[in-house]
């Protein structure tokens, strides 16, 4: 299982995405497989990052890591290669992303590493995000 942003596309091409915001990107469409427990909550959007990531952080500890599990095995079906999908890019300096606090605390809970996929280029391009 590996994080990326929507707009990334060697992801696209290498494994089933599967959308972890609240909407969806332009462009794509509609019916992507998602994991919405994972996605962060709309009234969490104009948080500080530190607030931000309690937040986000006491969300999925509430869910609970079993039950994320079951519901990232339901989006993937039966895709050997899944990739969790959001807006930011990260190459971006000062840009945060829920994925990234998401696979820290995934590693956290299960010792299971969730890598971000890389770009198909080192420079950052403009992109929609979602803060």
């Amino acid at each position: 299982m590996l994080v990326a942003r929507y707009y990334n596309k060697a992801a696209a091409k290498a494994a089933k995405q599967v959308r972890i915001t609240v909407g969806y990107p332009r462009g794509f469409k509609a019916g992507m497989p998602a994991v919405m427990e994972i996605a962060p909550d709309k009234a969490t959007f104009g948080f500080s990052p530190e607030e931000f990531e309690k937040a986000y952080r006491a969300k999925l500890d509430a869910i609970g890591v079993e039950k994320i599990r079951a519901s990232i095995k339901k989006a993937a079906g039966k895709a050997k290669a899944i990739v969790l999908c959001c807006f930011e890019d990260i190459r971006k300096e000062g840009e945060r992303c829920h994925r990234t606090i998401f696979a820290a605390w995934y590693k956290e809970q299960t010792g299971e590493l969730i890598q971000e996929f890389p770009e198909d280029d080192a420079k950052a391009k403009k992109g929609p995000t979602l803060f």
